[in-house]
């Protein structure tokens, strides 16, 4: 059992590692000088996905240490398919908004609208990005509701208790 989780352990380190080396050239092909490979793909890639393309190194990197700072290790692609989705919602979002997002969200965009309208495909492009951080984050809106009404209910509780002192004190 041992051996498994050391096998494991190193399986996550090396993932990790080959994300953090893919972000990082991607970053310098995308923000900095490109060689020979850089200056072909970076034409191609924006003209796919236009000004996103900035947001795929950090995505990557984000990716890379969410995997390796979360205690649910799931796999590298997973998580980089939910940072690149997370991506593509934004990229959606800001097309409906004349954005440039290249031909990809432009196509998924003009999908969308075709059949639910602008503000649907906005909504639906929100609530993805809300339950993607839901599963990449931890966030647990419920309880979060529950705080927010637990707290209103103690501040209106003391209000009350402090009227009712102000009212004995007269």
């Amino acid at each position: 059992m041992g051996r498994r989780r050391k096998k494991q352990r190193n399986n996550l380190d090396i993932q990790v590692v080959l994300l953090f080396i893919i972000s990082i050239v991607l970053g310098f092909l995308i923000y900095g000088k490109p060689g020979y490979i850089g200056q072909n793909l970076i034409p191609h890639l924006e003209y796919a996905i236009g000004w996103i393309q900035y947001l795929i190194p950090v995505a990557i990197f984000a990716a890379a240490v969410n995997l390796a700072c979360e205690e649910d290790k799931k796999t590298v692609i997973i998580k980089v398919v939910q940072y690149l989705t997370l991506v593509l919602a934004i990229s959606i979002i800001l097309t409906v908004f004349n954005g440039n997002t290249g031909v990809v969200g432009k196509a998924i965009t003009d999908c969308l609208v075709g059949l639910v309208g602008k503000a649907s495909t906005v909504i639906i492009s929100l609530g993805v990005l809300v339950i993607l951080s839901i599963f990449m984050y931890g966030i647990k809106p419920a309880e979060k509701v529950k705080e927010i009404v637990e707290e209103r209910k103690e501040r209106k509780l003391e209000e009350k208790e402090n009227r009712e002192q102000r009212v004995k004190s007269r």
